[in-house]
């Protein structure tokens, strides 16, 4: 028992109630009761006074324990109640009570048993108490931590939007220093062009380097992976060509400090993928092998088929890298300290491999090499060879079957853009028109039939997307070729614009847009003298005259 004790006694009988008091006493160091009678001297005692126990007769003439306990139950239902009388009256009766909160019953000829079950009820009692405070803690803590947790996520999130500016600062200097270099170059051709003629091709090539190093940026979005939708890619010719672009660094690097190239090539599927894309990607590949063997060293390439698909592998005995740069090389734009413009980057051609269900992985030791593992999904069997969309396009059958090439509507609010479009496509034999606004572009569909309309997306009055529609609702029969410096991204998210039956994307180029005619349906037979012929608009500019097959065979006899 506590070394105080307050109850509040219930008790009409005088001589019961001095009994009780006396048995408590002996008990307790500092014992107090306070004795009521009717229901309003309890509820006052209980608003009065903090009680550790209640002791209730059963039977009065003003008050019953009934009663009594529904003023209990109406003030702390966790404070004990204990009966003692001499009748209770019946077993249903002690039943009721007790499912209604009476702790315990004594009877009072036999008050021995109060002392233990008044110990019983307070122990129970002060647990009962210590378990709400224990979880009324807890949900203080958990209240606590709840706030603690949505504070971190905060934290993260502006950590990770810190993290995500880092990465395109690091983007805008990469892209600046390389769009930077390429378009120098282009500058300084276009000098020299103007001083001693000749030259067009090399700026040519100038601005497709500037032009690939922007799609690169697409190869970061957020895209859905191109499973299933790219062309099959013969990765012999791919492979072929990448090594006759790198060739002249190989015999650059010649004499004692020459790099030896050691292929082997075997015969492999078609993979899924884009060709130029993974032209550039080996090509980077091979460019990092020689950069990491200054003082020369062996370049193995080979490529072999598996139970995965087909894979190509790419090693040096350079100077190879750390693991921990190894291991950031993946981020997108990484760079090394000291370097704020670095030329080789693995993020993106880890991004390329993943948006056409590859793999890139990069196993490299400090000091003794690396050797980069790319393995490629096989493409289905039916699907169309390489290079088979163009192959078959000829500028000069029309709609009808005649000659005099197809009649086309080109729309730009552009001057410059306008007439490279219709000059492209004249030199292809169509018959072109130029609309400077969706507005124009309206009155000349009006007033003539076309085959195919090729419009810029953003333009002034309103876009290329309503013009798609508007002709779309009149049901005229026109193709609809969007043009749009977003058009890499749109394809890579599968993105279908009502109307519009290709997506062109920027910069336009020849080859760009005799692709989009076949994509649009117009396909006939190759025909056009002294231009470029369809089947060569995938070959790499940088060596324009090169036949790969003769290139993929120099390569190969060159373990």
């Amino acid at each position: 028992m506590s070394d105080r004790l307050c109850v509040l006694l219930v008790e009409d009988s005088d001589n019961d109630a001095l009994i009780l008091k006396k048995t408590l006493e002996k008990e307790c160091v500092s014992f107090r009761a306070v004795r009521v009678q009717n229901r309003g001297e309890m509820e006052a005692a209980l608003a009065a006074e903090v009680f550790e126990a209640i002791l209730c007769d059963h039977d009065m003439p003003e008050f019953s324990a009934s009663a009594a306990l529904d003023v209990r139950n109406a003030r702390c239902e966790d404070l004990p109640f204990i009966i003692v009388t001499g009748a209770i009256g019946g077993e249903e009766i002690a039943i009721d009570l007790m499912r209604r909160g009476v702790s315990d019953f004594v009877a009072k000829s036999n008050l021995a048993r109060l002392l233990p079950a008044l110990k019983r009820e307070l122990r129970e009692a002060a647990a009962r108490e210590a378990k709400r405070d224990a979880d009324e803690a807890l949900r203080r803590t958990n209240s606590e931590l709840q706030a603690t947790v949505e504070t971190l996520k905060g934290t993260q999130a502006e950590l990770v939007r810190a993290g995500r500016m880092k990465g395109l600062g690091r983007m805008a200097a990469s892209i600046s220093h390389d769009m930077g270099n390429a378009l120098n170059r282009a500058v300084g051709l276009l000098d020299r062009f103007e001083r001693e003629g000749g030259g067009l091709e090399t700026v040519r090539d100038a601005i497709d380097q500037a032009s690939r190093v922007v799609k690169r940026l697409t190869y970061f979005c957020d895209v859905h992976p191109r499973h299933g939708l790219g062309t099959p890619v013969d990765l012999g010719r791919t492979i072929a060509g990448s090594l006759e672009a790198c060739r002249h660094r190989f015999q650059a690097e010649g004499g004692e400090s020459g790099i030896e190239v050691v292929s082997h090539f075997r015969d492999v599927p078609p993979v899924l993928g884009d060709e130029d894309q993974f032209r550039d990607a080996i090509t980077s590949l091979i460019l990092n092998a020689c950069d990491s063997m200054p003082d020369g060293g062996r370049l193995r390439i080979s490529s072999f088929r598996n139970t995965g698909g087909v894979v190509v592998e790419i090693e040096d005995d350079g100077v190879g890298m750390s693991a921990e740069t190894l291991h950031r090389n993946l981020e997108s734009f990484f760079e090394e300290e000291g370097d704020p413009f670095p030329s080789f980057d693995l993020a993106w051609i880890n991004a390329l491999q993943e948006r056409y269900g590859g793999i890139l992985r990069v196993d490299s030791t400090e000091g003794l090499g690396t050797k980069f593992h790319l393995r490629f999904t096989i493409c289905e069997s039916g699907s169309s060879h390489p290079g088979d969309e163009t192959a078959g396009f000829d500028p000069h059958v029309d709609s009808d079957g005649g000659k005099g090439g197809l009649h086309i509507l080109a729309v730009d609010d552009e001057e410059v853009i306008a007439s490279c479009i219709a000059a492209f496509l004249r030199d292809e034999g169509h018959r072109v028109q130029v609309a400077r606004s969706g507005y124009e572009a309206l009155e000349k569909l009006r007033e003539n039939r076309f085959d195919v309309v090729v419009s810029d997306r953003a333009m002034k009055d309103f876009s290329g997307e309503e013009l798609a529609k508007r002709l779309r609702e009149r049901g005229s029969g026109e193709k609809f070729v969007l043009a749009t410096g977003s058009g890499d991204l749109l394809i890579a998210n599968c993105q279908r614009i009502e109307g519009v039956d290709v997506i062109l994307p920027k910069p336009i180029t020849r080859d760009a847009l005799r692709r989009s005619l076949t994509q649009a349906g117009f396909v006939g037979e190759v025909g056009r003298q002294g231009g470029r012929s369809a089947s060569t608009a995938g070959a790499p500019r940088s060596a324009p005259e090169t036949d790969c097959s003769d290139a993929f065979a120099f390569w190969n006899n060159h373990e």
